[in-house]
């Protein structure tokens, strides 16, 4: 819905220029409370001599506060790596797993 010109309670938003959509809470326009922040692209690596193609997806599913990734939630990279655990201000902060590309994990405080 929308309430004094703002997104607010629960929607989507897409951002076909940058690949991104949001799925989730607002408040005031901004992702606050539970969402979904997703971004999809494809991408050209113009360095090699094949052009070659690949898609990244990254996606965050949490908490947000004011716009932040904020409390609880877990990202996934594109790379396969994965973060499970606290954030605050949109970094990783507090207790957390990373999940390495390789499958090793570390399982520790995060500090920013």
């Amino acid at each position: 819905g929308w309430a004094c010109d703002q997104k607010n309670g629960r929607g989507v938003m897409c951002w076909p220029t940058s690949g991104e959509t949001y799925d989730g809470d607002w408040v005031d326009g901004k992702p606050h409370g539970v969402g979904t922040h997703a971004w999809d692209r494809v991408l050209s690596d113009t360095t090699d001599a094949f052009n070659t193609w690949f898609n990244t997806h990254n996606s965050y599913r949490g908490q947000f506060a004011a716009g932040m990734r904020q409390g609880y939630g877990r990202f996934a990279y594109a790379n396969g790596s994965t973060y499970d655990g606290n954030w605050y201000a949109d970094r990783k902060h507090g207790d957390g797993a990373y999940t390495f590309e390789d499958g090793s994990v570390f399982v520790g405080r995060f500090e920013h």
